[in-house]
C-alpha cells in the first residue's frame, strides 16, 4: 500500500523534519507541504493525488482553532487526519477526537512515534476482514479486549487477521536466537518453512510492534531488498 501524505504546518523547518521522518518509510510519499490553510485547501482542490493522511498542526495562522480540521473532515472525508500540535489541553484533544482524527501527537514529536502512526494506519487499511468480530473491532477502536473469556476460560484472540499466535511465537523464538543483525523474508522461508508471503506478513507485523525495523538495502543491480533490523541485536551492539 502506497500512502500519499499532505503536511499542513506553519513552520517550514518542522514540516521538512516531518517529511524526512515520514519518507523514511518506503510506503509513504509526502506530496505537498502547506504553511497556510489557504495553500492546503487550494492544493486539495486542484490535485489529482488525494492524500490518505493529512498531518495537521492546529495552530495555523489564517484559521482559528479547529476550523480547518472541521472543514477537512467535511470536504475530504476519505483522508484520515493526524494532529501534530503543541496543543495539549483537554478541550482541544477531546474536540479533535469527536471530530474524528486518526491519531493525536503532541509536540515535540518523537520520530519513532510518528512513524508508528503510519505503520498502524497501513496495518489497519490492509485488513482483509469481510465480517468483523467484536474482538477485532475492539482492537480497531483501541478498546482493550478482556484477556480471558470467563465462560470458556480461554484467551480472546486479539491478533490481526492472518496472524496466528503459534506461528508468531515460533518466529519470535527464532529471531531471539538469530545471530545476525538483519533478517529477510527468505530467511524465514528457509529456516522455518513458511511461505514468502506469510514471512513478509509476520515481519511487517513485528515492525509495527517495534521488534524489527524494516529497511531497504540497495545492491549493485536489481531491485532493493527489504530487510529487517533486529532491534534487540542492534541495541546490544
Amino acid at each position: 500500500m502506497n500512502m500519499n501524505v499532505l503536511i499542513i504546518e506553519d513552520d517550514f523547518r518542522i514540516a521538512d523534519i516531518h517529511k524526512e521522518v515520514i519518507e523514511q518509510l518506503d510506503f509513504c510519499k509526502v506530496i505537498h507541504s502547506s504553511l497556510t490553510a489557504k495553500d492546503a485547501l487550494t492544493f486539495l482542490k486542484h490535485t489529482d493525488q488525494q492524500p490518505e493522511i493529512i498531518l495537521l498542526d492546529i495552530f495555523i495562522p489564517d484559521v482559528k482553532g479547529l476550523e480547518l480540521l472541521e472543514k477537512l473532515k467535511k470536504d475530504y472525508p476519505y483522508s484520515s487526519i493526524v494532529i501534530a500540535s503543541a496543543a495539549n489541553d483537554t478541550d482541544t484533544i477531546l474536540s479533535a477526537r469527536k471530530i474524528g482524527v486518526f491519531d493525536y501527537l503532541v509536540k515535540p514529536i518523537d520520530h519513532k512515534r510518528l512513524q508508528l502512526t503510519f505503520k498502524q494506519y497501513k496495518l489497519e487499511m490492509s485488513r482483509e476482514e469481510k465480517v468483523w468480530s467484536q474482538a477485532h473491532l475492539n482492537e480497531l477502536f483501541h478498546i482493550p479486549n478482556q484477556p480471558v473469556d470467563k465462560k470458556s476460560n480461554t484467551r480472546v484472540n486479539t491478533l490481526p487477521k492472518g496472524i496466528d499466535h503459534l506461528t508468531l511465537e515460533e518466529i519470535k523464538t527464532f529471531l531471539n536466537n538469530y545471530s545476525n543483525d538483519y533478517v529477510t523474508a527468505q530467511t524465514l522461508v528457509d529456516e522455518i518453512g513458511v511461505s514468502r508471503s506469510t514471512a513478509r506478513r509476520y515481519l511487517e507485523y513485528l515492525d509495527v510492534l517495534n521488534i524489527v525495523q524494516a529497511t531497504l538495502h540497495y545492491g549493485q543491480v536489481g531491485r532493493p531488498q527489504r530487510m529487517y533490523l533486529l532491534r534487540g541485536q542492534n541495541e546490544q551492539n
